[in-house]
Formats: structure tokens, sequence, C-alpha cells
């Protein structure tokens, strides 16, 4: 459950509960201080949104990714996000990403694990990220 430590997370009529592994997204490039994205760490930065990433709408919760970028100190010369899915990259431009709170990246928690999205939060789906 996302959000577990937070005051604004609660659940209610639990029918079954699974247990699966934490997962971070690798995060490298012109950063000076790259490291994991971690959802645990960017809980109060988070909003939720019905999003469809392949297995119908499902209230998902994402994180401004100008937010997480900012946190790990871009380099001067940065211009462009590459986003890997595991099949063709996309590319953004980061003075954009910087500028728009409303891409974010969302933690998909399937049956079995957890992977990540990038999305609008008017629900445009752009990516599914890749987990090494």
């Amino acid at each position: 459950m996302v959000g577990a430590e937070n005051s604004k997370a609660w659940v209610r009529g639990v029918e079954e509960l699974v247990v699966v592994g934490a997962a971070t997204l690798e995060v490298s490039g012109a950063l000076d201080a790259p490291a994991p994205y971690d959802p645990d760490d960017w809980q109060f930065e988070m909003d939720s949104i019905r999003l469809d990433v392949g297995d119908g709408p499902a209230k998902l919760q994402g994180t401004p990714l100008g937010l997480v970028l900012e946190s790990m100190e871009p380099q001067a010369g940065a211009t462009t996000v590459i986003a890997h899915t595991g099949e063709a990259p996309i590319e953004l431009s980061l003075s954009e990403v910087l500028a728009d709170d409303d891409v974010r990246l969302f933690t998909v928690i399937g049956e079995q694990e957890i992977t990540f999205a990038l999305a609008r939060m008017d629900g445009e789906v752009l990516a599914a990220l890749a987990v090494e």
C-alpha cells in the first residue's frame, strides 16, 4: 500500500492482502546527485488519479517528475529527459518537465511486482517505465 505512513492514506473493505517487494526506479545522467527514485521518499508530494496503464483504470499515485529531477540537481548543460521504456525510449524537454507539475512518475502496484509509469495528471500515459 503506497502511503501507509502518510496521514492521507486509509483503507476500507479489504478482501485480500498480497505482499510484494519494494521497488525503485534508476535515475541517472547529467545530474550532480543522481539516485534511485523511491516512492516512499516522495509520499507527501504525491497526488492520485485514475490511470489506465494497460489493465484498466486504477487509482494510482504520482510524484511530479520535475521535483524528483530538481532534487538530483540537473547539470547546467542538461536539456533532455530520456525515459527508457523497454521499447523505444521517449524524450521530453527538461525545461518543460521542470516547469510542469502535471508530468508525474506513477507507482503501479501489480499482482506480483511494483512498476512505474510516466503520465500526465489528465490521464495521458506517456510510457510504462522499465525497471532494472
